[in-house]
């Protein structure tokens, strides 16, 4: 560790803190073996009481004992969710797949040790969206190690590029044959819940009997034992094909969840539905998720208001409805395309 002011014309810094002026205010600049990395404010103009606080600083960052690995970080912070009620599946897999880098502790994780990581992830296979949202949990981890002052701040953690939102859905006319290769029973119900309610996977394997309404033919997915997120659960109709299927399920209930197996509930569909996409050739690769987006556009296609159809999908605002789901709609922009019309061309293209 080192105290000296900016400068141009230096030679490369040896990795380690160093104190710096920008622009008349004092901060700590960390270098490493692939140039600049952290950087903190010392909040002062003043030389001397820059000096005073980045002894301070330095002595808290070498302070023995208190280092944690990215592994120990991101233990404490799925605990912390677990804690709160959410759903960790995913970050739990995000943890197994970040093992190669979470043997190091923050301030050790280089742009070139997360470049090689994810060139590792796209050798074995791994989509680019898998990779990025492994390495976003990875953020948030961090970000909570700094809230909690385990660490000084995070380190950049640089992604792949977002892919484009994946937008299959299964076609109307298909829909029967889908269904049909829905086995066994309870991915049948499932299915159908899914294209009934446009509920998040999630929602639909967390639905439990008490929540079903059949007198009001209303499912309330809003969880009662979980906190409210700002994903919104809400309460829909249960049209004549719901129906149908709960009235079906509910005698032979074993727990109080609606969709169970073997008398225990489910924690993810994902390979069931896969399979039945696969069965019913649908042409792609379907996912649980599909059938949400699938109701959605179904909803557009019928001109179903898109603020009614973001009620239905629990969006807190219509702004993600319109951006994804208009276009679906036949009358949408229809209004606005008519007004480009110029009449005498029209008259033109008609001799």
């Amino acid at each position: 560790m080192a105290a000296r002011s900016s400068g141009r014309g230096r030679p490369k810094q040896q990795p380690g803190w160093y104190l710096r002026c920008i622009g008349g205010q004092w901060c700590a600049q960390e270098y490493t073996e692939s140039g600049r990395g952290r950087r903190r404010r010392l909040s002062t103009t003043d030389e001397a009481e820059a000096k005073r606080r980045f002894a301070d600083l330095v002595q808290d960052i070498e302070a023995p004992g208190d280092t944690l690995t990215i592994a120990e970080i991101f233990e404490r912070y799925i605990a912390n969710r677990k804690q709160l009620g959410k759903h960790c599946r995913r970050m739990d897999d995000a943890m197994r797949y970040i093992a190669p880098i979470a043997i190091y502790e923050p301030r050790q994780l280089s742009d070139d040790i997360i470049v090689d990581y994810i060139a590792q992830r796209d050798e074995a296979g791994f989509a680019e969206g898998t990779i990025r949202t492994d390495l976003t949990y990875l953020s948030a981890a961090l970000n909570y190690a700094v809230s909690k002052e385990w660490i000084l701040s995070r380190p950049p953690i640089h992604r792949p590029p977002p892919g484009e939102r994946r937008g299959a859905y299964i076609d109307r006319k298909d829909a029967p044959r889908f269904l049909a290769a829905c086995r066994p029973e309870h991915v049948r119900l499932y299915a159908i819940l899914a294209l009934a309610t446009a509920a998040r996977p999630s929602h639909i394997l967390e639905l439990t009997w008490d929540r079903v309404d059949f007198a009001q033919r209303q499912i309330d997915f809003r969880d009662p034992l979980r906190p409210k997120t700002r994903k919104g659960r809400p309460i829909v109709p249960i049209n004549d094909m719901a129906l149908d299927a709960l009235k079906l399920f509910e005698p032979m209930a074993e727990t109080d969840y609606v969709i169970e197996h073997y008398g225990k509930p489910l924690g993810s569909m994902w390979w069931s539905i896969k399979q039945a996409g696969k069965r019913a050739e649908l042409g792609f690769e379907l996912y649980p998720y599909c059938l949400r987006h699938t109701a959605a556009v179904w909803m557009a296609e019928d001109n179903v208001p898109l603020e009614a159809i973001a009620q239905y999908l629990g969006h807190t605002s219509t702004k993600i409805t319109y951006e994804y789901y208009a276009r679906y709609s036949p009358t949408y922009l229809q209004k606005a395309a008519a007004s480009l019309n110029v009449e005498p061309v029209r008259a033109i293209a008609a001799e």
